[in-house]
């Protein structure tokens, strides 16, 4: 099974590449927390493929979350990576609907 996604989308870790300004506080705009989500998820991704190929079943559906924040849709993009973080941590990593 999979190492389990460590990700609190309400605020961002210092040293992840954000500016100073957009760490402070624990409520992020959704644009940030998105876009630091997704970083987390591709950088878990790098990591945990070749270990556990089977993760892969859930890129399509981060693909999908980017989507949705290219369109500037970033409450549904949240919504959708939490969805996938749950189906993660579930060991569920057959691609999701």
């Amino acid at each position: 099974m999979a190492p389990a996604v460590n990700l609190a989308l309400g605020a961002v870790p210092a040293g992840m590449g954000m500016p100073a300004a957009a760490q402070q506080g624990p409520l992020l705009p959704p644009q940030v927390r998105c876009a630091e989500a997704l970083r987390h998820l591709y950088g878990w991704l790098r990591a945990s493929l070749p270990q556990w190929p089977q993760v892969a079943g859930v890129i399509p559906s981060l693909v999908q979350g980017v989507r949705l924040y290219r369109n500037g849709q970033y409450e549904a993009c949240l919504a959708h990576i939490q969805s996938v973080l749950g189906a993660i941590n579930a060991g569920q990593t057959a691609p999701l609907r």
